[in-house]
């Protein structure tokens, strides 16, 4: 179809010109295109290039104009409140943008210029939004909802269920038109508004369609990369994002990609999100299934957008309603590597059952940086044997693990650790019980 712009030229009124030399686009065997000129009361004379293959069925009507610009640009919009209007024939340029405002659904500029009725539009897009949504909804959850409640309205407008709604066109080209079944200039369905179009704006616009090639990289570029999201959960409560990264042996998974689950009280619930950009590292990370981190088997199960941005938006909550829980989901979740508060933190393990707070008091002379002693107990309420102890900061901690370690209460011997806050924070962390496995208050 080299030869398209001078049989254009030739082409009269009403006259319709086959050409037998095509392929099908789509079954690639040899087909018709039918070429004619319409002329569009109150409009102008357009060109209609209508394919249609005998062997697939595939079907395809694209339009011509004589002028790739009109002197001025045009808005148009159809109000639909019964089924007829659905059947007005729709002419729409290669710059139209179409807005449906009721569903705040908008289309950018067309790759053609094409002409169909109202209701095969609809159902044109009904049928490219459709295309890739079982991909969505495995992997891009928010955007499959918002795209699934487009095509549900869209359908029932087919089905006359939800009018009136509002078809809006805006041409700076001037191209796009709406053809009512009786042609009449008077519409009261129709509004049809002229304006000066800014022309810097319109040869961009325009520059942009005639290098199609340059207009695909650019898309191409700008499109979202495919996000794929699995959930892990038995992560110790100590777990920061840096452990989990180097548990995985996975450098390209940057912090940015993990989202930690927290309670309300701020701490580490042991859960968390993943987002990867592609299949193989989907698959990579599933060989983590069942396997052991510190004394914790891991789960790892698919996910979605949904779930991984309610746990962003949980976190986000949390930092707002207390600032002491934005303090502590903010240097877990951050991943500060520095002890929270500077504090240091002592854990003794081998302790009478009998032990008081008094008597650990004891065990350290009295040590007046001292500040807080907490017990561990198990899930039936019987002591551990345990205790954490909070000191003024981590000088502290070192010089009183380096004095009391290994010494005697009463006749058993003392082990002194020093951890991270942390693993403090973590035996704060509720069951299904309201504090069976706790600390002491």
């Amino acid at each position: 179809m080299d030869n398209i712009q001078q049989i254009f030229d030739t082409l009269q009124e009403d006259q319709e010109i086959t050409i037998k030399d095509n392929k099908c686009s789509n079954c690639d065997k040899p087909s018709k295109t039918k070429i004619s000129i319409k002329n569009i009361p109150n409009f102008q004379h357009i060109f209609i290039i209508s394919f249609n293959c005998q062997q697939c069925g595939y079907k395809n009507d694209e339009v011509r104009f004589r002028k790739e610009k009109q002197e001025k640009g045009i808005k148009l919009q159809l109000k639909i409140d019964h089924p007829q209007i659905l059947q007005y024939r729709i002419i729409r340029s290669q710059l139209c943008k179409v807005s449906i405002p009721e569903l705040e659904f908008q289309m950018s500029t067309n790759k053609k210029s094409c002409i169909n009725t109202l209701e095969g539009f609809i159902e044109n897009i009904i049928d490219e939004l459709s295309r890739d949504q079982i991909e969505r909804k495995n992997c891009q959850g928010e955007l499959y909802s918002g795209i699934q409640y487009i095509i549900e309205n869209l359908q029932q407008y087919q089905q006359n269920k939800r009018l009136p709604f509002h078809w809006n066109m805006d041409d700076p080209s001037g191209n796009s038109f709406i053809i009512s079944p009786n042609q009449s200039p008077q519409d009261d369905y129709l509004n049809i508004q002229y304006y000066t179009r800014e022309e810097d704006e319109f040869e961009t616009i325009f520059k942009k369609k005639e290098n199609p090639q340059q207009k695909d990289q650019i898309q191409e570029e700008s499109k979202p990369k495919q996000q794929f999201y699995l959930k892990i959960r038995g992560l110790p409560f100590q777990c920061t994002k840096s452990d989990l990264i180097n548990f995985l042996e996975m450098p390209r998974l940057k912090k940015d990609m993990l989202t930690m689950k927290f309670q309300q009280n701020g701490l580490f619930t042991g859960e968390a999100y993943v987002q990867v950009n592609s299949i193989e590292d989907l698959e990579y990370l599933r060989t983590f299934h069942k396997s052991q981190m510190d004394h914790r088997y891991l789960e790892i199960f698919n996910s979605c957008f949904d779930e991984y941005n309610k746990a962003q938006k949980s976190n986000q909550f949390l930092k707002k309603i207390n600032p002491q829980i934005a303090s502590e989901v903010g240097n877990i979740n951050e991943e500060n590597e520095y002890q929270c508060q500077q504090q240091g933190v002592l854990k003794l393990r081998g302790l009478p059952w009998s032990s008081t707070e008094q008597d650990v008091r004891t065990f350290f002379k009295n040590n007046s940086k001292i500040k807080t002693i907490k017990f561990l107990y198990d899930d039936t309420g019987k002591a551990k044997g345990q205790c954490f102890v909070l000191v003024k900061n981590l000088e502290t901690a070192e010089k009183l693990k380096q004095k009391f370690h290994k010494k005697s209460l009463g006749s058993r011997y003392i082990e002194v650790f020093i951890c991270n806050q942390r693993e403090y924070l973590a035996c704060f962390q509720k069951t299904y019980t309201e504090r069976k496995r706790s600390i002491s208050p």
